[in-house]
């Protein structure tokens, strides 16, 4: 699209934005404009759509009781969009005839907000498909087989590669993600080191929860390779260390054989500040199911749903929550 063709979008942002919609088509300036783009087919179809969307933004905000409601209500509708193409003709249009009526501490959660609204996934999934001293298949795969079983189907489990993968975190990112919500979720850590840790902190950056996969075998320093889950953990930490929820954007999942986490004496010193915030948390602990029983693999299938998908949904509702006063 030529650049002539954004300026007569923005010009029409700022028109429709600035004045209610029943006034916009009465100024000087979008007369002449209208004019301009007379015979312009491309241009009509866009004033149509800012139009549109600025109708929308009235309905939703002009009714509002307060500035927190109106906010709220802002942050909802861009919700709403957040993975659609005009997610940011939305956020212009409130910019443009909203926000300066609002205290300077709102303004600033309404920006931060924003980003938040733009974040490409819900979720970011960390685990590992490292095992110690122990032959044959990833004791995971083999400790939670008939639940991944069942979730995955017997085909999928019988023809996957079980000592390289870790199948139990494929079954949680099934279960945590939805046609609304989207997880990041990198399976293959070989290649290039640099483009792996770009994509993996880029991952963290971009997602609203960090949820991460807790086995022993991560507190395990990795011979001639980075050990990922830590690294995960600190691009996470990192990217959202002024988050005032921060510790409930932190989601732990523990799946160890032994049923106990590894012992802090036992763990490196680099990993002890990690080590201690996991053994701090409310962690939900998966049971292994070492005989087939349908109770206990619907028990755990439950226990996903009920304890840990909710924390990826309430971060989104505390932004709405959270608006100050």
């Amino acid at each position: 699209m030529p650049d002539e063709a954004f300026s007569a979008r923005a010009q029409l942002v700022r028109i429709y934005g600035s004045l209610p919609v029943s006034e916009a088509p009465k100024t000087p300036a979008y007369v002449a404009l209208c004019t301009e783009h007379l015979t312009d087919q491309a241009f009509q179809t866009d004033r149509q759509i800012v139009e549109d969307a600025k109708v929308r933004i009235e309905g939703l905000l002009d009714g509002q009781p307060s500035a927190v409601a109106q906010i709220r209500a802002a942050i909802k509708e861009l919700l709403h969009h957040r993975h659609e193409e005009h997610l940011d003709l939305y956020h212009e249009l409130i910019v443009h005839g909203y926000r300066r009526l609002w205290s300077l501490p709102q303004q600033q959660y309404f920006d931060r907000a924003y980003e938040h609204v733009q974040y490409e996934f819900d979720f970011f999934l960390s685990f590992t498909t490292r095992f110690e001293g122990v032959e044959g298949d990833n004791p995971i795969n083999t400790n939670f087989q008939h639940f991944i079983r069942r979730e995955l189907t017997d085909t999928v489990y019988d023809s996957a590669d079980r000592k390289r993968t870790n199948l139990l975190a494929t079954v949680l990112h099934r279960l945590l993600s939805s046609p609304q919500q989207k997880g990041f979720f990198f399976r293959h850590m070989q290649g290039d080191n640099t483009i792996v840790e770009d994509k993996l902190a880029e991952g963290c950056r971009k997602s609203m929860v960090f949820v991460q996969l807790i086995q022993n075998a991560i507190f395990v320093e990795p011979k001639e390779r980075k050990n990922y889950c830590f690294f995960e953990y600190e691009a996470a930490t990192a990217a959202h260390k002024t988050a005032p929820d921060l510790q409930d954007r932190i989601v732990f999942i523990f799946a160890e054989d032994s049923g106990d986490l590894v012992d802090e004496t036992l763990v490196p010193n680099r990993f002890t500040n990690w080590h201690d915030h996991v053994s701090r948390k409310d962690v939900p602990q998966l049971r292994r199911i070492p005989l087939y029983d349908e109770k206990e693999v619907e028990a755990l299938r439950s226990q996903i749903v009920s304890k840990v998908q909710p924390k990826v949904r309430r971060a989104w509702k505390r932004l709405l929550d959270s608006v100050p006063v």
